[in-house]
């Protein structure tokens, strides 16, 4: 009986430690994968922003904002950012996207603050590329292994390209520059 046990307890012994061999441990992610990754859930984490400000008519409405962060081959961090306006206000609202609207979207969603007058909608230098910077360093390149060059490098290898697109698609803009250049073009 004694041995009986025995074999039954090597037997599980065994089989758990074939078990617990877990091929994904073994995996190890590349920095670049890291740095995409990071982008995609500070996008999700900060969309409300952009979304949730259907009562504030300084922002235009959205009904659905995408964003995809990439690598290209010259190894520069391509953001993509597609922005859908709503559709039942603006077919009926005369208002036309511009380029401060796509700088608008930009400072919303890294740092909370349009940089825009909410009457005049002109800059209102609340936002600076050091803000950006700041933002970028605090919350996407916070990375141990890398130092500072090498984070000021990826930051001005950090590109966001911006498309809003109107109910009339003859209306729609995008934008494109470095994350943290103040105007996009």
């Amino acid at each position: 009986m004694k041995i009986f046990f025995l074999i039954l307890f090597n037997f599980f012994l065994l089989t758990n430690n074939l078990i617990a061999d877990n091929p994904l441990e073994k995996k190890i992610i590349s920095a670049k994968s890291f740095i995409e990754i990071k982008f995609d859930l500070f996008f999700t984490k900060n969309k409300n922003r952009l979304i949730a400000y259907k009562q504030m008519p300084a922002m235009i409405v959205y009904q659905n904002i995408d964003a995809r962060s990439k690598f290209n081959d010259q190894e520069e961090l391509i953001i993509k950012v597609k922005a859908t306006m709503d559709k039942s206000r603006y077919k009926k609202k005369k208002y036309f996207p511009k380029n401060s609207d796509c700088n608008s979207l930009r400072n919303k969603w890294l740092t909370g603050l349009t940089g825009y007058s909410f009457f005049t909608h002109k800059r209102n230098y609340k936002v600076s590329e050091d803000d950006l910077e700041q933002v970028l360093k605090d919350e996407i390149y916070d990375i141990d292994d890398l130092t500072d060059k090498e984070v000021n490098e990826l930051i001005e290898k950090t590109k966001i390209e911006i498309e809003i697109l109107h109910p009339n698609k003859l209306n729609s803009i995008s934008c494109s520059g470095k994350l943290t250049q103040i105007t996009l073009d």
